[in-house]
């Protein structure tokens, strides 16, 4: 049980990173999102995506099922520019390039430059510790968008739910036992 909590503590802050670095990306674009050809997508039934997603089974927690995965593209006026994505089908049984492939999804800034005279320093991802991506324009009547995707789903969220209440169970035991000593 506690592989499973660092596991999940290591996918909520991969999670959160990668929520971080799409709000600062998500105004750009704004007036002009009619004429992007993503809004004429269909979203995917869930029983096609079941098909497609990873999951991996934790023993100590029978039946529990978890995927996860990250998707980050920029795209400018509606033509892709740069992506990056990462699906981990077994985090307890994670492989060295899954491992690679999550860091560089998590761990760079994406640099983007749309236009002539852009410029940015040579440096601009060195000892980058959170996902980030810096979009330069210096066009006029540009569409540009960030979209970060957070795929992550559990097929039990009341064992899920069972599992944290479990964990605040026994801390406030012990918080309780070391106040009686």
């Amino acid at each position: 049980m506690k592989r499973f909590g660092k596991v999940a503590r290591a996918a909520g802050c991969a999670g959160w990173l990668a929520l971080a670095a799409a709000g600062h990306a998500c105004a750009a674009g704004m007036d002009s999102m009619d004429n992007n050809p993503v809004h004429a997508w269909h979203a995917v039934s869930e029983d096609k995506l079941d098909d497609m997603r990873g999951g991996f089974d934790v023993p100590a927690l029978a039946g529990l099922h978890i995927s996860f995965g990250i998707d980050r593209a920029v795209y400018i006026n509606g033509e892709l520019m740069a992506s990056a994505s990462v699906n981990i089908p077994d985090v307890a049984r994670m492989t060295a390039t899954q491992a690679q492939q999550l860091a560089s999804v998590v761990n760079t800034v994406n640099l983007v430059q749309n236009g002539p005279n852009n410029v940015a320093p040579p440096d601009v991802g060195a000892g980058a510790a959170a996902a980030a991506t810096v979009i330069q324009n210096s066009l006029n009547n540009q569409t540009l968008q960030a979209v970060t995707t957070i795929n992550a789903a559990v097929n039990s969220l009341p064992q899920f739910r069972q599992l944290n209440l479990s964990n605040v169970l026994q801390g406030a035991l012990a918080n309780v036992v070391t106040l009686l000593h």
